[in-house]
C-alpha cells in the first residue's frame, strides 16, 4: 500500500503545483518570490486517498467505520478555513493576538480569528466525542489540539520549518505509540510530508494555512491520543512557550540564537 500511496502522491503532487500555478494560486515568500501557495490541497487530498485505500483493504474494523469519517470531517473543516484564508485573508494583520485585536476594536471578523474559532470548536467535539479523561486533562488536551494547530502556522515562515518540525514529532510519537495507531492517524500525514520536503526546502512551493492547519493539528491530535500524560503536560508547556516567543518577538530570531536549531532550521535551504 505504501508504495501505491508513494506512487499516486508524487503525480498528485505535481498535478495540484500544475492547478495552483496555473489558476494563479502564489503568493511572496520572505524573499519575495511569487511561488504557489495552497499546498494543504495535496495533503488534504493524499489523506481522502489513503484512506479509501484503508477501508477497502480493512472493512471491518469498528474503528475506521465509527470515527475516521468524523476524523476526516474535521481536517477536511479544517482544510477549507486555512484555504480560505490562504485565499482572502488580510496578510497584514498578524499572530492571534492581531486577529482578535481586529474583532475587539474594529468589530472585523478576520479569516484568522474565524480559523481560530472553528479550530477551538472542532477541539471540544474531538474531546467529548472520542477522548474520555480526567478534565484537568482534557483542559491541556485542549490546548494541545488549539496551540499545536497555530503552532505549525507560525512555524510556517521559512522553507522546510513547518516540516521539519512535523517530522521530528512525528519520530517521537512513533517510540510512544502502537504501530497501528501510527498507520492509521500519522503515516498519510507523514508520507505526504516526505513528498513535499524537497520542494518546500527548495522554496517551491508554500504549505499555506491550508497546509499548516491540517499538519497542527494531526500531530495535536495524535499527541494527545498516542502519548502518555506527562508527555502531553510538556508538549502544552512547550506550545506555551513557542507562543509566548512568538508574541513578544519572533521564533525566526530565537532559532538563530540557538545554533543547534539554527542549523537543523538552515538543513537544505538554498
Amino acid at each position: 500500500m505504501i508504495s501505491i500511496m508513494t506512487f499516486f502522491g508524487f503525480l498528485l503532487l505535481e498535478v495540484i503545483i500544475y492547478f495552483l500555478v496555473k489558476q494563479n494560486i502564489v503568493a511572496e515568500n520572505y524573499l519575495h518570490h511569487k511561488i504557489p501557495i495552497g499546498l494543504g490541497l495535496f495533503l488534504w487530498l493524499l489523506l481522502i486517498i489513503y484512506y479509501a485505500f484503508l477501508q477497502w483493504m480493512i472493512p471491518s474494523y469498528d474503528f475506521l467505520q465509527t470515527y475516521l469519517p468524523q476524523y476526516i470531517m474535521i481536517l477536511t473543516l479544517l482544510f477549507i478555513v486555512g484555504w480560505l484564508d490562504d485565499r482572502v485573508g488580510d496578510p497584514k494583520v498578524k499572530g492571534l493576538k492581531g486577529h482578535f485585536m481586529k474583532l475587539i476594536k474594529e468589530r472585523r471578523l478576520t479569516t484568522g480569528s474565524l480559523k481560530a474559532f472553528i479550530t477551538a470548536a472542532l477541539s471540544i467535539w474531538v474531546l467529548l466525542r472520542i477522548m474520555n479523561n480526567h478534565p484537568l486533562l482534557e483542559v491541556i488536551q485542549f490546548f494541545i489540539l488549539t496551540l499545536m494547530t497555530n503552532g505549525v502556522n507560525l512555524l510556517d515562515l521559512r522553507p522546510g520549518r513547518a516540516l521539519k518540525f512535523f517530522l521530528l514529532l512525528s519520530c517521537g510519537i512513533l517510540f510512544l505509540s502502537s504501530l497501528q495507531q501510527y498507520f492509521i492517524f500519522l503515516l498519510p500525514m507523514v508520507l505526504g510530508v516526505l513528498l513535499l520536503l524537497k520542494k518546500d526546502i527548495g522554496g517551491e512551493v508554500m504549505l499555506g494555512d491550508s497546509g499548516s492547519n491540517l499538519l497542527g493539528f494531526v500531530l495535536g491530535f495524535c499527541i494527545i491520543l498516542m502519548t502518555p500524560w506527562w508527555v502531553q503536560i510538556f508538549c502544552f508547556i512547550f506550545l506555551l512557550h513557542m507562543h509566548w516567543i512568538s508574541e513578544r518577538d519572533s521564533i525566526t530570531n530565537w532559532i538563530e540564537t540557538k545554533p543547534l536549531i539554527h542549523w537543523i532550521d538552515q538543513w537544505g535551504r538554498v
